[in-house]
């Protein structure tokens, strides 16, 4: 599995500058933010270089619109959240690793919004509650 994530993230980098290489980057980082954090570091940090390349990319990227529509008929469309592909979601299970480099990355992307709601997150992941710890019985 890990020869094909870094495989993917060889073709990822190598994509043409768009929102879907930035989202691919953070899919993988997913991936790997579970298995290998230190390699999802260095995905992540390559999904901020693509995302600040792109002035267009902000909070509404992590989503996917799919239209399905016939000659002459209706036409349906639906919007889902991808979390996998949200700069915030993906730097504060991160932060469970290294809040300070998760923080770093999520503070050098250049879009003001998309800075914003990922310190937002980070922060807000290090106030969820924990279970108590419990003297150890003597």
């Amino acid at each position: 599995m890990l020869l094909w994530n870094h495989s993917t993230r060889t073709r990822a980098l190598a994509a043409v500058s768009s929102n879907g290489r930035v989202n691919a980057l953070l899919g993988i980082a997913s991936v790997y933010s579970t298995i290998d954090p230190l390699r999802a570091f260095e995905v992540i940090a390559d999904a901020v270089g693509a995302a600040n390349k792109l002035p267009e990319f902000g909070t509404e990227a992590n989503y996917l619109k799919r239209e399905i529509s016939s000659k002459g008929r209706s036409t349906t469309a639906s919007i889902s959240q991808i979390e996998d592909f949200d700069f915030g979601k993906s730097l504060a299970a991160l932060a469970k690793t290294d809040f300070d480099r998760s923080l770093l990355l999520a503070q050098s992307l250049d879009s003001k919004a998309l800075r914003i709601t990922s310190v937002i997150s980070i922060a807000a992941s290090t106030l969820e509650t924990k279970k108590p710890r419990t003297a150890p019985k003597q």
